[in-house]
Formats: structure tokens, sequence, C-alpha cells
């Protein structure tokens, strides 16, 4: 029976890993996405400030 106990007690520390690795992974994954999606929406937003500016004849900020 010990070496039963032991051998569940070795693959739910593997399970343990396995998933925590998973989750780290899903983590990176959505950071990444996040700064991408970050990035694009920077591009858009001072794009837009540009063309604004560009209508008007001034240079609007992030907050006109």
């Amino acid at each position: 029976m010990a070496g039963y106990d032991a051998l569940v007690a070795d693959v739910e520390a593997s399970l343990v890993r396995a998933f925590r690795m998973l989750l780290e992974a899903v983590d990176r994954k959505i950071d990444g996405e996040v700064g991408a999606t970050h990035g694009e929406l920077a591009a858009l937003l001072e794009e837009s400030w540009s063309l604004r500016a560009s209508s008007s004849g001034s240079t609007p900020g992030p907050m006109s």
C-alpha cells in the first residue's frame, strides 16, 4: 500500500507541475496578446491624432 501511495503522490505532483506550466503558458499568451493589442491601439490613436491635427491645423494631444 505504501508503494501505491507513493505512486499516487508522484502522479499528483506531476499533474500539478503540468497544470502550472499550462497556466504559465496561457498567462504568457494573454500578456503577449494584450501587449500587441496595446501597441495597435496606441498606433491607431496616434494616427487619429495626426489626422485631427492636419485637418485642424493644430497638434491635439491625447486629452484634447
